[in-house]
């Protein structure tokens, strides 16, 4: 992907598409850090205004000015620009960012058409649940973007976590915890995701939640955790699809408690 943001051959921004939990702005976080190159994130959603993208007029020291947005301000000084759940923003709005998406002049609206140039090292990096095309039924706030707004972004495709991945992050995060008790979370979270529904999908931050939960609720069997972290947040259709996941993966075992698996451990 960093070749992707640093090619001379390449005027488009790149657009990292995934789950929520994937990783997708650590990403461009780690990127940041490890070129040393000054990072701008702003987080979209569908209400945001051409203002908020470009700057606004405000007094100071009895003047009024016009003050450019921090989006600007890293257009014109070679920053890595993150534009957090791009998906989410107006059509409207985006129509916007058509040229300085492709880093070509940036002309603001909002102060009577001043042309900003963008720095030799200006780059922008979107981050996405949807490929912006619409129709995904569990990002309802994700909408569609015009053709023209998306035909501006290389979409790089996150891949889904696999068993090894999954493994690495509890094992990080809950080193307390006994291996074959994360493999007993882990095992779950691929069956769910096998299951074969959008709807039912476990991500590593619904995954890191039912640990957090079991490890909070201790005496709760791990069916009651698992319903509270995510099963009882999912469409009834396809609740009992998860519901079958964690019972052929775990069995009996379901309804017994993180106490007993870490004191049986310990044993």
């Amino acid at each position: 992907m960093v070749k992707l943001l640093i090619s001379p051959d390449i005027d488009l921004s790149v657009c990292l598409k995934g789950e929520s939990g994937s990783g997708k702005t650590e990403m461009v976080m780690y990127i940041s850090h490890m070129m040393n190159w000054p990072l701008t994130i702003k987080q979209i959603n569908s209400n945001i205004r051409v203002d908020e993208l470009e700057g606004e007029r405000s007094l100071n020291g009895g003047n009024t000015g016009f003050v450019h947005s921090d989006l600007v301000t890293g257009f014109r000084n070679g920053h890595l620009i993150l534009l957090d759940e791009v998906d989410k923003i107006d059509p409207d709005t985006a129509a916007k960012l058509h040229m300085p998406i492709e880093r070509k002049p940036w002309s603001l609206s909002a102060n009577g058409g001043e042309v900003i140039t963008a720095n030799g090292y200006t780059r922008f990096i979107g981050t996405a649940n949807t490929n912006m095309s619409g129709g995904a039924r569990r990002f309802v706030s994700s909408q569609r973007q015009d053709a023209a707004f998306i035909k501006r972004f290389l979409i790089v495709e996150m891949e889904k976590p696999d068993k090894v991945a999954l493994t690495n992050v509890l094992t990080k995060r809950y080193s307390s915890l006994p291996f074959q008790v994360i493999e007993k979370f882990v095992r779950v979270a691929i069956a769910v995701n096998d299951s074969g529904t959008e709807d039912s999908v476990m991500d590593i931050r619904q995954l890191v939640a039912w640990v957090g939960t079991s490890m909070t609720l201790k005496t709760f069997s791990l069916l009651d955790t698992f319903k509270i972290a995510f099963a009882s947040a999912l469409p009834l259709h396809v609740v009992d699809l998860v519901l079958q996941a964690i019972d052929l993966s775990l069995g009996e075992d379901k309804d017994k408690s993180l106490e007993y698996f870490t004191a049986k451990k310990s044993s």
